[in-house]
């Protein structure tokens, strides 16, 4: 599985890299032959490819930047915690689930989670900063490592949790800090986020025995 995901993501941007390449010494060749000049459609059509490509990576950027900011933010205020982004829809079936919350897509697409003594917070990683919910340590169950199978495969954090006497699946899939989470978590980040969570969940059960 280590091998599918790293094989298959690396793929994907060596794909997107040589593409861009591909078309930016195409319209180079073609802006340089006078013969064909300036209004030859083929030129054109390669010019506004590489226009779209470059403001999808500009949308693409922006996306990660307010939730690197909010990331950054929380741990300044909770040193103690563990902190990171994630896909909101991870969080999917609290949010059908629970008609008082927001609505999903009025949620930034990459949320932040911070896990402490108290339990797991969903903050809104938006221009506001906000939390959305909390559940409490005791509302969640085993937390382990799975791994998704779509096209582009990535390491997963699943429990289950218990929400307004509803009993609900959640696969979180956190986000890596290299460029800002535009590339997938390791596996060894993926368990350090587990070992981390767990140790916290002890630390917790340990004061409310005390």
């Amino acid at each position: 599985m280590k091998r599918r995901v790293i094989s298959r993501w690396i793929a994907c941007y060596a794909f997107g890299v040589v593409w861009l390449a591909l078309m930016v010494g195409m319209t180079a060749v073609r802006l340089q032959d006078p013969p064909l000049g300036l209004a030859n459609d083929l030129t054109v059509g390669i010019v506004i490819m590489c226009a779209v490509f470059v403001v999808l990576l500009v949308i693409c950027l922006v996306l990660v930047v307010r939730p690197s900011r909010a990331r950054a933010r929380l741990r300044r205020e909770n040193p103690a915690a563990f902190v990171q982004n994630a896909r909101r829809d991870g969080f999917r079936p609290i949010f059908d689930a629970d008609p008082e919350m927001p609505a999903l897509r009025d949620i930034s697409y990459f949320i932040t989670v911070v896990a402490s003594d108290a339990g797991l917070a969903v903050w809104d990683s938006n221009e506001e900063i906000a939390k959305v919910f909390e559940i409490p340590w005791a509302g969640l169950g085993k937390i382990e490592k799975s791994a998704t199978y779509d096209t582009l495969p990535q390491w997963m954090v699943k429990t289950n949790s218990t929400w307004k006497g509803q009993e609900l699946h959640i696969e979180l899939v956190f986000t890596s800090e290299i460029c800002g989470g535009i590339f997938p978590q390791s596996e060894a980040r993926c368990d350090a986020a587990i070992d981390a969570l767990n140790q916290l969940r002890m630390v917790a059960a340990k004061r409310s025995r005390d």
